[in-house]
């Protein structure tokens, strides 16, 4: 379960360092942004692209079926990439410096 744990928030953490300003998927994250605005949604930017952390609830629950299959190690799993993305986080604040 560690391997899985690890896995996951290294894809959710790439996902989410590539969308920040001047990566690849920047120009998505500019019209999700847009869009959700739109539809008074605002709010789940948090969960989709903006919180390493809130990013590891929502996405472990969609990435873990479609990589393991569903079993119920996906709850305990879902825990530990929500715990291993904020060491994570803490660990890239430190090192960039972000407010």
């Amino acid at each position: 379960m560690l391997t899985k744990i690890i896995v996951l928030s290294l894809i959710i953490t790439g996902i989410h360092v590539s969308l920040h300003d001047g990566m690849l998927l920047n120009c998505v994250r500019v019209k999700l942004t847009e869009w959700l605005t739109k539809v008074h949604m605002g709010v789940l930017s948090r969960p989709l692209y903006d919180c390493n952390i809130c990013m590891g609830g929502i996405y472990t629950l969609v990435l873990y079926p479609l990589i393991y299959g569903l079993d119920w190690y996906i709850l305990p799993t879902m825990v530990g990439v929500i715990g291993a993305n904020t060491l994570i986080a803490a660990l890239l604040k430190y090192l960039y410096h972000e407010d």
